[in-house]
């Protein structure tokens, strides 16, 4: 039988009104359950696919459809479509459309209700009848499809927020032609943070049943968010952008009431809306599913360079919650070798980003064993992480005890980031004393019935990740020339090791395991980019000390700055001089005692970093030598100035 991941909630812990709090705190022991699977291999069905179709079917005669999720055969002409290329991009939509249409002509009757896809693949959410689940079965266009699996949110009754103290100097903000995107429950753009930053929007929103009304229909994509929907007090509360709001905040506001500001204030946003809503145990609750999330990959793939901003990074801060993914999801192999369908149009949606010079940034989910998907979502045979997954970490650095952390030590969260702790029940605002980490942030203006407030504290890997996905675009629009591999790579390295101790996902408890993974640390990380590279100091003529370096790994570099003293605290008063045509050599004269010196690398948008400091002691010249000595001798003459005349004697 096939697993599939289903439904992705939120990984925020708290911030929700008492109302919400309630539906929340029901669904907390909802166990998760995996999907029922049906996937023909070589035409052929297995004894457990069939009994799965047949439990299908019966819960279809009973309750007249089931909600199913299906891949369809995607010919090779569509496939071999380049949607890396504009062109391509509109013949595959046009292709996708078209197959999707033809087969829902050919099974209406068997699709009385709810009927969404995908735009790049044939992927399909659909009611389907007893009848339909037989003509899926005989259809060899349909490769696989299955029942959808519901997890609940996970909100829990805490908080997070900004470490000012993280950020790199103004100076290094780059100048906002960079954009940013968050698959999430939408995002507040009125908020004053944002400063009409919120460029594009989308929405997928498929609830289920029909009686819930899509959060795409009662939520204003460029407005406050606010659900018009005349529903429950409980279903507008949930329709908000709350989570959506404050994450983007984290990463990207600016300007707000407080003091602090996002990681990447200049930077372009992009809001995907996928959350929808679902009766579970009798109550609504928000949750993700797969094919909201798929389109919302594909939406931001296909609009990664839009009015002069160009996509650099994508945050999910959502997942699996109640349980780890496990390596099926994770790798999209099931333990007998073949493909998971369904699951792989999300990991290849996530790859066709990170090939596009995306990077992803994943929550690893607050359920403190193994991790979530997507966050540990690979790609290929060796599998290869195309996701960065977050984990968070509390105040004075320690790991939070929500927080999972991996599955091993060899499979761990790529890197650490403020999740925060609250010590107290988070309430709107952020006048809470005795938390542990958590600041402030951007978040839903909360009906007056709650409370009016434009900032609150929350907790969570949901919080940790922005940090991420924030110095990310920071850095990618500080070094335009960068690749998404590059800042990747010096965000990742540039961290500071962190001992953690991890579990190993179980039934009841799983297994700890140590291990050590790099806190985010973002003026290094920057450091590392724009640093010059082994600077030397040597000595070969008396009074002058030669200076050689290399140029930075990813500022390039257009000329370079040194200063030096004679001692390592005079560095910050010595006069600069500039190296001229981008020389990476410079020689110090006139000097005869030590001298400590530094390098700094110059580019069109301004200074990098200072390098480590160099010291040298210079060869003393010695006085001029004397080639020879001159004697001369003067005899003396005694003279008489006479009138008579003169004589000598």
């Amino acid at each position: 039988m096939k697993r599939f991941s289903k439904i992705i909630p939120e990984f925020v812990r708290g911030g929700a009104n008492s109302k919400t709090l309630l539906v929340l705190a029901l669904l907390f022991t909802n166990a998760s359950f995996a999907a029922i699977g049906v996937q023909a291999q070589n035409g052929q069905f297995s004894k457990t696919d069939l009994q799965n179709a047949e439990a299908l079917r019966l819960r279809a005669q009973t309750t007249g459809t089931v909600r199913l999720e299906l891949v369809l055969r995607m010919p090779a002409a569509v496939e071999a479509q380049d949607i890396f290329t504009t062109s391509g991009l509109q013949a595959r939509t046009a292709s996708v459309s078209q197959l999707v249409q033809s087969f829902k002509q050919a099974h209406l009757a068997y699709l009385p209700g709810s009927f969404v896809s995908a735009t790049l693949t044939p992927f399909v959410d659909a009611d389907v009848t007893a009848a339909g689940i037989d003509a899926l079965m005989q259809n060899p266009d349909v490769l696989g499809f299955s029942d959808t699996t519901f997890y609940k949110e996970a909100l829990k009754q805490t908080n997070i927020g900004l470490e000012t103290a993280l950020l790199p100097p103004v100076s290094v903000g780059g100048l906002g032609n960079t954009m940013v995107a968050f698959i999430d429950s939408g995002i507040d753009a009125t908020h004053p943070g944002f400063q009409s930053r919120v460029i594009l929007g989308g929405c997928s929103s498929t609830s289920d049943p029909a009686t819930l009304p899509s959060i795409c229909n009662t939520v204003s994509l460029g407005g406050p968010c606010a659900s018009t929907s005349t529903d429950t007090d409980v279903i507008n509360a949930l329709s908000n952008c709350g989570h959506g709001t404050h994450v983007a905040g984290i990463a990207a506001s600016a300007n707000g009431t407080q003091t602090t500001s996002g990681m990447m204030p200049n930077v372009g946003i992009m809001s995907y809306q996928a959350s929808s809503l679902r009766f579970i145990d009798g109550f609504p609750a928000r949750t993700y599913r797969n094919i909201d999330v798929l389109n919302g990959l594909q939406f931001a793939f296909a609009n990664r360079n839009f009015q002069g901003r160009k996509l650099v990074a994508l945050n999910m801060s959502i997942g699996t919650a109640n349980r780890a993914a496990d390596s099926m999801e994770c790798n999209g192999i099931r333990l007998d070798g073949e493909e998971l369908v369904t699951i792989n149009n999300l990991r290849q949606a996530i790859a066709n980003l990170r090939t596009a010079g995306v990077s992803v940034v994943a929550a690893t989910g607050n359920e403190e064993q193994g991790m979530a998907f997507p966050a540990c979502a690979t790609i290929g045979n060796p599998a290869v992480r195309t996701v960065i997954s977050v984990s968070a970490t509390q105040k004075n650095n320690l790991q939070a005890g929500y927080s999972q952390n991996g599955f091993d030590a060899n499979f761990v969260a790529s890197i650490l980031a403020p999740g925060g702790i609250l010590t107290q029940s988070g309430i709107p605002g952020c006048a809470i004393s005795g938390d542990d980490g958590a600041v402030c942030a951007p978040s839903f203006k909360h009906s007056a019935s709650v409370g009016q407030t434009t900032f609150e504290l929350r907790e969570g890997t949901s919080m940790a990740a922005p940090h991420v996905t924030g110095i990310l675009a920071r850095l990618r629009a500080r070094f335009p020339n960068a690749t998404r591999a590059q800042v990747e790579a010096a965000v990742i390295s540039s961290g500071v090791p962190t001992n953690i101790i991890g579990q190993t996902p179980g039934m009841t408890s799983g297994t700890p395991f140590n291990t050590v993974i790099p806190r985010i640390a973002p003026f290094p990380a920057f450091r590392q980019a724009s640093v010059s590279q082994n600077i030397t100091a040597s000595t070969a003529t008396c009074g002058q000390i030669n200076l050689n370096w290399q140029a930075p790994s990813i500022m390039q570099a257009t000329g370079y700055k040194v200063r030096s003293a004679n001692s390592v605290a005079g560095l910050a008063t010595a006069t600069i001089t500039s190296t001229t045509n981008g020389a990476t050599s410079f020689t110090i004269s006139n000097v005869n005692q030590p001298q400590f010196a530094q390098v700094l690398a110059v580019d069109a948008q301004g200074d990098g970093a200072w390098s480590d400091s160099v010291s040298a002691t210079p060869t003393p010249c010695a006085p001029a030598a004397i080639s020879s000595i001159q004697i001369v001798v003067i005899r003396r003459t005694q003279c008489d100035f006479s009138k008579a005349g003169m004589r000598s004697s």
